[in-house]
C-alpha cells in the first residue's frame, strides 16, 4: 500500500514539474530562450567527458 501511494506521489510530482517546465519555457523571451539553450549546450559539452559510472563506482568502493 505504501509503495502504491509513493508511486502515485512521484507520478503527480513529475506531472507537476512537467507543467511548470512548459510554463517556464513558454514565458521566456526569445533572448532568454537562446541563453537557456546556450547554457544547456555548454553543460552537455562539459559533461560529455565525464564518466559518471566510473566516478560513482569509485565513490562507492571501500577505501
Amino acid at each position: 500500500m505504501d509503495e502504491s501511494i509513493e508511486h502515485l506521489h512521484r507520478s503527480e510530482n513529475r506531472r507537476c514539474l512537467a507543467r511548470a517546465t512548459v510554463q517556464y519555457f513558454d514565458a521566456l523571451t526569445a533572448e532568454a530562450l537562446f541563453e537557456e539553450r546556450w547554457i544547456a549546450e555548454s553543460l552537455r559539452e562539459a559533461a560529455a567527458g565525464i564518466d559518471f559510472e566510473r566516478n560513482l563506482m569509485a565513490e562507492q568502493s571501500p577505501s
